[in-house]
Parts: structure tokens; sequence; C-alpha cells
């Protein structure tokens, strides 16, 4: 047998029996749903990190790579930033509300039509979402294995579903932590032997056109102030009120451990998204001519199977299915959430938390039957990222606006934000398929017009005394405990952060003169010094009240697997040897 394929087999069957192993530290439904809780900052970031950087992210951007160069980054990049500042402004609202799910506020501030209406929207996205990932695992597993695609998609579709309505969020946040380390040891992998290939790093610059190392456009590559403003308006939602991704900031042990999680993520997948675009790049000279791939999602697997050795190509695609096991599971784990505590439960409140329980396994096994006939089509529209930005385009922009609204806005109605949940999807239904929208064109109608109809029908609308008071109640909850603005900590880093946006600001109108690909370093130190400025102001930013644990989990915190993975020891350790792994891969391989 292949010895890829063994390694393939062996993490697949691993990785099901950690799930089950983890499940016996499940006793109540919020250890399924929030991991009781409790979870570090470490584990917060590790599992941002293993559902943000899935297969979605890695093969579909090295593909996008491969045929225009480094401009995919800045959507990752640009991510990074949203990350910090939801870090900043977001989820501490969000974690003094003690929610399990994002429109459990939803009915507080406004009703229960309010919080059934974006349920609806999330499940059907989720559940395409799930699809698409599954979709782009299967796509780099064919190039690999030499199956078809719609095999593989009914073959490892239910090995995830099983792994993922095991254990829940509590188990998928510990496999996060360990699929992320698996991620950075492929890239690592991956990026010194491609450049080997094509002669070392001199001979990359030297057989690679500046114009793919420029991020704003120059001829057909690159990308333009419309294409920023496209991926920052589709980001808002995906990292500020997204209940997929957001739930790994809910089981967090505290308001800080939350917010410090997500802004160490963001600060963590900077370098990490590079490993994986380079060899895209590389690929581009390895196969020109008449090698050239017809299909660029092929890149990443092509690599694998053609220069990297094997059992050590067998960690490589174990990788991409980590990275993906992470976001389906992350993503079907949030719909079981989202019907049973915002549709079930209201309706049989009485029921036992182990019943609870097993409905989110039901309903995660129902959401993955539905994402497998999804992936069988991703085909369709037009590939991994254009279908991603589809289907985040079409669902999310609507909610994002009321829950926006619903955290930083007073005089909101309660008709306003129905009016708007509806007749944003009235107006992106027309934008899709009357006047036949793209995704980009899409988002520059879609938000303007959400926030159009919600200031509109607010403006004509009032809600009752009754209402009001308790939207002053909900608001209240809200605020911060008190501020020391003034102090050296947040002044300091808010000088980094408004420093390092200006530089990135100024270098962007200046690319052209910047030296090629030092740029790209550029823009990513100074990405980096954004983010690192929020998180060093972010305990003044949250304020000095003190978050205890809520309901944390005894067990889990008394074990072995906890005390291991949610070490920052364990990540420096990792960390370390993956920057030693790739000199010696480079240098002396």
């Amino acid at each position: 047998m292949d010895l890829n394929l063994v390694v393939i087999i062996a993490y697949l069957v691993a990785i099901v029996v950690f799930g089950l192993f983890m499940s016996i530290y499940v006793k109540k439904a919020d250890d399924y749903f929030v991991g009781g809780r409790a979870f570090n900052h470490w584990v917060v970031a590790g599992s941002v990190i293993g559902t943000n950087v899935a297969a979605i992210y890695l093969v579909g951007p090295a593909g996008v790579a491969y045929n225009s160069g480094v401009p995919v980054l800045m959507i990752a990049w640009t991510g990074n930033m949203l990350a910090a500042f939801s870090a900043a402004l977001f989820v501490p609202r969000l974690r003094r509300l003690h929610i399990t799910t994002v429109p459990d506020i939803l009915e507080t501030r406004y009703n229960r039509v309010v919080r059934l209406l974006p349920v609806i929207l999330w499940l059907f996205y989720y559940a395409f979402f799930t699809g698409n990932n599954l979709y782009a695992l299967c796509l780099c597993l064919s190039t690999v294995l030499d199956w078809p695609v719609q095999r593989l998609i009914w073959t490892v579709g239910p090995v995830v579903v099983i792994y993922s309505s095991t254990a829940g969020l509590l188990g998928a946040a510990y496999t996060d932590i360990i699929q992320t380390f698996l991620m950075v040891i492929g890239g690592v992998i991956l990026l010194p032997l491609a450049m080997r290939q094509v002669g070392g790093v001199e001979s990359f610059i030297a057989q690679t056109p500046p114009e793919l190392f420029t991020f704003w456009k120059a001829g057909t590559n690159g990308i333009n102030w419309q294409d920023l403003i496209m991926f920052t308006l589709t980001g808002f939602p995906f990292w500020c009120t997204s209940q997929y991704l957001l739930q790994r900031t809910f089981g967090g042990r505290s308001i800080k451990d939350a917010s410090k999680g997500l802004a160490l993520a963001a600060i963590l997948t900077g370098p990490l998204t590079l490993c994986y675009i380079l060899p895209g790049m590389c690929g581009r000279i390895i196969y020109s001519g008449d090698k050239a791939l017809a299909n660029s999602d092929q890149i990443l697997p092509m690599l694998f199977k053609d220069i990297i050795p094997a059992g050590l190509g067998g960690i490589f695609i174990a990788a991409l299915i980590a990275a993906s096991y992470s976001t389906i599971a992350a993503v079907l784990n949030a719909s079981a959430t989202l019907f049973t505590n915002d549709i079930y439960r209201p309706a049989r409140p009485a029921c036992s938390s182990t019943h609870y329980t097993w409905v989110g396994r039901g309903v995660t096994v129902l959401v993955g039957l539905i994402a497998m006939f999804f992936a069988l089509n991703v085909e369709k529209l037009g590939g991994i990222i254009n279908a991603n930005y589809e289907i985040m385009t079409f669902f999310e922009p609507p909610i994002f606006v009321v829950v926006c609204a619903a955290l930083f806005w007073r005089s909101i109605t309660n008709k306003a934000a129905i009016a708007t949940l509806v007749g944003g999807t009235l107006v992106n239904a027309i934008c899709t398929w009357g006047l036949h929208m793209g995704p980009a064109y899409r988002s520059f109608v879609i938000f303007p017009a959400c926030f159009a109809i919600l200031f509109l029908v607010s403006a004509l609308t009032r809600n009752s005394a009754k209402q009001q008071n308790r939207v002053d109640r909900f608001l209240a909850t809200l605020s911060p405990g008190a501020l020391d603005l003034r102090s050296t900590r947040f002044l300091a880093g808010l000088a980094i952060s408004v420093l390092s946006l200006a530089a990135f600001v100024l270098c962007s109108v200046f690319e052209q003169r910047l030296p090629k690909p030092a740029n790209v370093f550029v823009f990513l130190a100074l990405v980096t010094g954004f983010v690192a400025g929020v998180l060093v102001m972010l305990p003044k930013v949250i304020g000095r009240e003190v978050d205890s644990p809520l309901g944390e989990n005894d067990a889990l915190s008394k074990s072995l697997v906890n005390r291991v993975l949610s070490s920052g020891y364990l990540w420096l350790a990792v960390y370390t040897f993956a920057g030693a792994l790739m000199f010696f891969l480079y240098y002396a391989g």
C-alpha cells in the first residue's frame, strides 16, 4: 500500500478516536455547545486558527496565487486586522451577555421573530459553506489518490460528520490545536522544498515577474481599492458576528481569554499564510508551458504529489485534511447550536441537558448530509474561492447590520430589524438572480441597502416605552467597567496600531516604488504591528471588570489533555521546531 495513503488513513482514524475520547468530558449541553466555557486564550487561539485556516483558505488562495501572485494575501491580512478589531469591540460586548449563540442577543434586544430569522439564514449558509469546504478537501484527495471527487465526498464526508457529532465544541477546540500544529508543520515542509525545486530563493525571484509581487493593481494582476473594500465589507460579518467563528470565543473562560485568544490567532496566521501562498507561486514556474494546470485549485496537491517524499507527503495532505476537518466541525457544531438553542429549546424548555445534546448531534448529521449534496455542485459556482464569496455575500450582510444595530444603536426599532433582515435578503436575491451581480459588486449594493432600510424604518416607527426600557437595560449590560484610557499601556498600543495602519496606507499608495518582493514582508510586518498594538491595549479596552469562569469543566481542566494543549510553552516548542525544520529542509535537506 502507498505510504502516503497509510499516513492519511491513520490520521483519519486517529482524529475520530480522539473525538470519541473527548466525548467523555461532555457532561452537559454547555460542554457540547460552548466547551464548558473553560478555554484559556491559547485554546481559543488554536481553535480559531484551526477553524479559519481551512482547505478553502489554503487550496483556493494557493490556486489564485498560481495565476496572480501575492495579492491574494491581502484577503487574509485584511482578515487579520478585522479579527483584531472584533477582539477589541465585538467580543467583549458579546461575552458580557454570557450567551451561547449570537441570536440570543437579538431576542433580548428586539423580539423572538428577529432571533429566528438569522437562525434560518445561517442554517442555509452553513450547510452550503460546509459543502464548499468538503469539496476543497475532496479535490485535494482526488488529485493525490486518483479517486473521483464524488466518490470521496461520500467516503470522507461521513467520517467528518461522525467526528463532529461526538464531542461538540469541547472536543473540536482541542483537536483544532493539534490540527493547527499539523498545518504549521505541513507549511514549513512544503515551502522550502518548493523553493529548492525552482532553484532557491534568488532563482524564484528572478523567474517571477515583478508584477506578481505587487499587491495594488498592475495590469491584470494585483488588487485595487475596490477589491479591498469588498474584502473588508465581507470580512466584517465573518469576524465580528459569525456564529461559527465567535462560538470559539464564547468558550473562553473570561472576556480577557476570549478577546486575547482571537487577537493571538490574528498574529499567528499572518506568517502561516505565506507558507502556502509562496509554494503556489513556485508552482507557476514548475508547471509552466505544456505542464500548466487546467485547474489552478490543484496546485497544492500537485506539489505534494511531485516534490514531497513519500510518507512526508502524507503529513502534508493530512495537514489539509486537518484544516478542513477543523472548519467543517466548527460549522456543523455552530449549526447544531443554533437550531438547538434558538429553535428547539424554546419550543421544548423542560427537556434534560442530555436530550439537548443528542438533538444537537442529530442536527449535525442532517446538516452534514445536506453539505455533501451541495459539495457535488461547487464547480458550477466557479470554484472554491468564488463559491465562498457567493454564499458569504448572500447570507451574512443583513445579519451583520442587525447585530451591529443591537450592540451600538439605541434608537433602532424592532420593525426596522425585521425589515432589514427580510428586505436585505430580497435585495440580495434580486442582485444575484435578477441583475446577475457577482459577489464583489453585490457587496457594494447590499450593505448600503441594509443600513438604508434599517435607519429609514427606524425613523418611521417607534418602540413602545416598555420595549425602550428593555433596550436601555440591555445596552447598560454591555457597558465595560472603568476604562483607563490614559494609561501608558493603552497609549503605547494605540500608537503602535495607528502608526502601523498609517504606514500600511502610505506603503499602499507608493507601493510601485517599494522593492520586490521585500514589499510582501513590509506589509506583513505592518499588519502584524497593527494587531500587536491592539493586543497590547486590549486589557485596557476591556476594562477592569472581573469575568470569572462560568461553568468551567473541572474534569477537563485537570486532565492531561488540557494541561498540555493549553500551554504557551507547547506553542513555543512547536513554532521553534517548525523554524528549525524549515531551515534544515532548505539548506541541508
